[in-house]
C-alpha cells in the first residue's frame, strides 16, 4: 500500500471516528447535561456523564490529527490553505475541549445544588446558567463558524487539486457557506420563523453527509491520480 492510500484511510477513518464518538458521547451525557433539571441530576449520574463526556473526547481528538495527516497532501497545492485547516481544525478541537470541560464541572456545580433551597440554590442556578451560556456560545462558535471555515479550505484545496471527483468539493464548500450563513443569520435573531431544531437540521445535515462521503471514498479509492502528478508544490 503507498503512502497515499494509507493517509487516505487513515484520514477517511477519523473523519468517521470525529463525527461518531462525539455524537455517541452527546448522546450519553446530553440528555443529563441539557436537561431543564441538569442540576438535579448531574451529580446523581456522574458516572454517566463523565463516560460521555471522555468517549466525547476521542472524537474531539481526532479533529486535528484529520489535518495532521492531510497536511503532507494538501500542501502541495497550497502552503498557506494547509497551515490555515491545521489551525483552524486545531482550534475548532479546542473550543469543543472547552465544552466538555464546562460540561464536567456542572458535576461540581450540581453536587452544592443537591439539599439547597432559597438564596443558596438560587446562587447555584444562576452559576450553572452562566456555565450553560459560556458552553453554547463556545459550542456555537467552534461548529457553526471555526468548523465550516475549516470546510471551506480543505474543498477549496481539494476543487482545485482534483485530489477527489470535483462533485464532492463543490458539494463541501456550498454545505460549509450554508452553515456559516445560516450560522450567522441565526446568531443575529434573522430566521425567528424557523424552530432551532429545525434550523440545525437544515443547516448540518448537508455537510454532514458530505463527509461522510468523502470519508468513504477516501477509505474505498484514495486520491485521486492527480496527486501523483502534483505539479504544483508549494503554491499558496
Amino acid at each position: 500500500m503507498n503512502t497515499n492510500k494509507a493517509s487516505a484511510i487513515i484520514i477517511g477513518v477519523l473523519f468517521i471516528a470525529a463525527t461518531t464518538f462525539y455524537m455517541i458521547g452527546q448522546f450519553i451525557h446530553g440528555p443529563i447535561t441539557a436537561s431543564s433539571d441538569y442540576l438535579e441530576h448531574v451529580y446523581p449520574d456522574q458516572q454517566t456523564v463523565i463516560a460521555g463526556v471522555l468517549i466525547e473526547l476521542i472524537g474531539i481528538l481526532a479533529i486535528p490529527l484529520i489535518a495532521v495527516y492531510f497536511y503532507p497532501v494538501l500542501r502541495k497545492y497550497s502552503q498557506v490553505m494547509s497551515l490555515g485547516y491545521l489551525v483552524f481544525r486545531s482550534l475548532e478541537a479546542l473550543l469543543l475541549l472547552v465544552v466538555s470541560i464546562y460540561s464536567l464541572s456542572l458535576i461540581h456545580i450540581s453536587k452544592g445544588f443537591l439539599g439547597l433551597t432559597g438564596a443558596n440554590a438560587m446562587s447555584y442556578l444562576e452559576i450553572g446558567a452562566s456555565v450553560q451560556a459560556v458552553s453554547y456560545w463556545t459550542f456555537l462558535l467552534s461548529v457553526g463558524i471555526v468548523f465550516p471555515l475549516t470546510a471551506l479550505m480543505l474543498n477549496a484545496v481539494l476543487y482545485q487539486s482534483r485530489l477527489v471527483p470535483r462533485f464532492i468539493s463543490v458539494w463541501g464548500l456550498l454545505a460549509a457557506m450554508l452553515l456559516l450563513m445560516g450560522t450567522v443569520v441565526d446568531v443575529f435573531g434573522l430566521l425567528s420563523g424557523i424552530s432551532r431544531s429545525a434550523l440545525e437540521v437544515i443547516l448540518t445535515i448537508p455537510i454532514a453527509a458530505n463527509e461522510i462521503v468523502l470519508a468513504l471514498w477516501l477509505i474505498i479509492k484514495g486520491f485521486c491520480p492527480a496527486d501523483e502528478s502534483a505539479g504544483g508544490a508549494g503554491r499558496g
